[in-house]
């Protein structure tokens, strides 16, 4: 048994040293050549392209950094500018990641006026945005937090977030003490009538558009808000 046992040890280390032989290989390959892992290109999308743009390089992954608004859409196609592949429309904070390189890629876009969008180009990684580590989700960009209470009874929608045009995604949450109905212009919280979303005491909903947010509610009710863009 303790032959055996010492066969196992000897062999997990072997194993162990098999794996990290390549990450070793190419930190001493990385601090000989300095090779290029991501790249930062920032497009015009005021003028469009006559002929789809070609990225010559290899990637894993594109994620969209920045754009000037959430609007701003800009179109990947892997590989050649060919049928083979369809355009995939990219907007702030999206990412299009590939098990393999791609050789390259094209970009094209509709015009649109006085828009930028940037997107990184990571070389050897795959990457998601807003990504969780251990079940905690990461650090939000661009939020903010804000607070809504009307002590009142209001069964009819009642506006209480405007339209925003760079905001991503908000999350609304009811602190009580009654349930609302959360949704577009025509929310209702009359009983019998009811139309929109219930948002029951102590529950949540997340929109990823930039519309106004209306809210009835049979009662009162306070609504905490967090919003990303």
């Amino acid at each position: 048994m303790n032959d055996l046992n010492r066969f196992k040890a000897q062999e997990g280390r072997l194993i162990v040293e098999s794996l990290s032989r390549g990450d070793k290989a190419y930190i001493e390959r990385a601090a000989q050549l300095n090779p290029s892992a991501i790249r930062l290109q920032t497009f015009d999308l005021s003028i469009a392209p006559t002929n789809p743009i070609p990225m010559g390089f290899a990637f894993k992954t594109a994620y969209v950094v920045a754009a000037t608004d959430s609007a701003a859409r800009i179109s990947l196609r892997p590989f050649s500018d060919s049928e083979n592949n369809d355009y995939v429309p990219l907007s702030v904070k999206d990412v299009l990641s590939f098990d393999q390189p791609i050789n390259k890629c094209f970009l094209t876009w509709p015009v649109q006026a006085g828009k930028t969008i940037t997107i990184a180009f990571l070389t050897d990684a795959q990457f998601k945005s807003g990504s969780q580590v251990s079940g905690v989700s990461s650090a939000l960009n661009g939020t903010s937090i804000n607070d809504f209470a009307n002590p009142a009874t209001f069964t009819l929608a009642t506006a209480v977030l405007l339209n925003s045009t760079p905001r991503n995604t908000i999350t609304i949450y009811n602190a009580g003490p009654d349930e609302c109905r959360i949704g577009g212009a025509g929310v209702l919280a009359t009983p019998g009538s009811e139309r929109g979303l219930r948002l029951p005491v102590g529950s949540e909903r997340k929109y990823s558009n930039s519309a106004a947010i209306f809210v009835a509610v049979n009662g009162s009710c306070n609504l905490e808000f967090q919003t990303e863009s």
